[in-house]
């Protein structure tokens, strides 16, 4: 009796989270390179058979790629070179130990904390000869370093170093580099590297109370400028901000299921006044292949106007044959604002197998939505 009554506690028991452990792990002594890292354990059970993965997977996407952190994204060096050249990534600075490469390296392991809006700025004045670490930068009040001694650079003559730098809130993941010409105009680099509060995370699913149960153990390493608590309460709460939208939609579509049918037709014909449907000429021709466009054209001209719609509309909208689809590919084709710039030596020299009834979908599909933006050379 019971034996009988604690399974049907175990199987009816809600399942819960819980912290089993918390520490800090590292070298113990904060070399150049190394890292003290926060660690926690966490457990959710218990849960059915099959859930566990896919909480774990869910939450490893959004830890690893969703939690924001504050985080050093620009130097610019002011005077470093007496000859007043202009200097790159892999240049010696004049006085300095490091090259410039190792310095922009050091910015960007630098773990700061603060909760700020848009880009700042920060800024290291010394003189030399100095060690240069984190604690020398002159932040906003609202931010401060967690390691104050994280090492920077080393000034080996009596200079004086100036780096101005911004300080701006990055989600995690990879900060690609920019690759254009004015990139080092003003003495500034980017800084591009992994910017994430968190520095590792790992998750493993066991049995738990027999076959049909399973229990949920999640690890989280963090640099320091977010706890492991903090990084997981802002993880779930993407995750709920992204599902609540799906319930949303739903309850909203439910409320207009309950709503008179009349009121329901005058919020449409508002809403559709609203996105620009009174310019779109949807009723020459509504068996048109292209017909399920119509929101997308009316949204794009609102926010790009003509040439805006033109680039985003791509041909395999169209039912096409597959050797126009080859042909169009081959000679990167694939908008309709590519298609329209085609001059008639172009027609001639690609030989594009249109039929007359492909270049008759084309033509209606633009005239429908007025998207001609000036006469099309290949219609001649």
């Amino acid at each position: 009796m019971n034996t009988r009554g604690k399974r049907i506690e175990a199987s009816t028991r809600k399942p819960e989270w819980r912290c089993v452990a918390s520490k800090t792990v590292g070298d113990g002594k904060k070399a150049r390179n190394g890292k003290m890292l926060q660690y926690s354990r966490f457990v959710l059970f218990p849960l059915l058979r099959g859930q566990g993965e896919t909480i774990g997977f869910a939450l490893r996407r959004a830890l690893l790629g969703e939690v924001e952190g504050t985080y050093i994204t620009r130097a610019r060096f002011v005077n470093v070179n007496p000859e007043n050249s202009r200097p790159h990534e892999f240049s010696m600075l004049f006085g300095m130990q490091e090259p410039m490469q190792e310095i922009l390296h050091n910015l960007q392991e630098i773990c700061l904390r603060g909760n700020l809006h848009g880009t700042h700025d920060a800024f290291i004045l010394v003189r030399g000869p100095k060690l240069v670490t984190a604690k020398d930068i002159i932040l906003p009040p609202f931010v401060e370093v967690i390691d104050a001694e994280h090492f920077i650079a080393t000034v080996v003559k009596p200079i004086d170093l100036h780096i101005e730098l911004k300080i701006e809130r990055c989600r995690g993941g990879y900060r690609d580099r920019e690759a254009d010409s004015a990139y080092y105009e003003d003495g500034g680099f980017d800084i591009y590297g992994f910017f994430s509060p968190v520095q590792g995370m790992n998750h493993g699913v066991y049995s738990f109370q027999g076959e049909n149960k399973e229990i949920l153990f999640l690890e989280i390493w963090t640099d320091g400028s977010l706890t492991p608590r903090e990084v997981f309460r802002e993880a779930s709460r993407k995750l709920i901000d992204f599902f609540s939208l799906a319930l949303n939609e739903e309850g909203t579509k439910q409320k207009k299921d309950t709503e008179d049918p009349k009121e329901e037709e005058t919020e449409e014909s508002e809403e559709k006044e609203g996105l620009g449907f009174d310019r779109l000429k949807d009723a020459q021709n509504p068996s048109h292949p292209c017909q399920h466009l119509a929101p997308l054209i009316s949204l794009l001209r609102e926010l790009g106007g003509r040439e805006g719609a033109l680039k985003c509309v791509t041909l395999d909208q169209f039912p096409f044959t597959r050797g126009t689809y080859l042909c169009l590919q081959r000679y990167e084709i694939l908008t309709l604002w590519d298609f329209l710039k085609l001059t008639d030596k172009d027609f001639a020299r690609i030989r594009i197998p249109l039929s007359v009834r492909e270049y008759a979908l084309v033509w209606e599909f633009l005239e429908m939505y007025s998207l001609f933006v000036d006469e099309p050379s290949g219609w001649s």
